[in-house]
């Protein structure tokens, strides 16, 4: 799900993971898939994946709390 929402908003997982770089976030491309398959990541993780892709409070829940509307 989450892959999909990066490549609607027009992004990559690489824009992401850089972007998460410069944020202060350590994390690898394959860590960053592992993680959005097994929905592992940590909340800072999530706070910042967030305002990356601008994501809505629809798309936070529907992403990564697995809230259905």
């Amino acid at each position: 799900m989450l892959i999909n929402l990066i490549k609607y908003k027009g992004k990559t997982v690489n824009d992401v993971v850089d972007a998460m770089h410069e944020k202060g976030i350590k994390i690898s491309k394959s860590t960053f898939y592992r993680k959005s398959r097994n929905d592992d990541f940590t909340f800072g993780e999530m706070l910042v994946i967030e305002k990356i892709l601008n994501m809505s409070m629809e798309e936070i829940d529907h992403i990564f709390l697995h809230t259905c509307y």
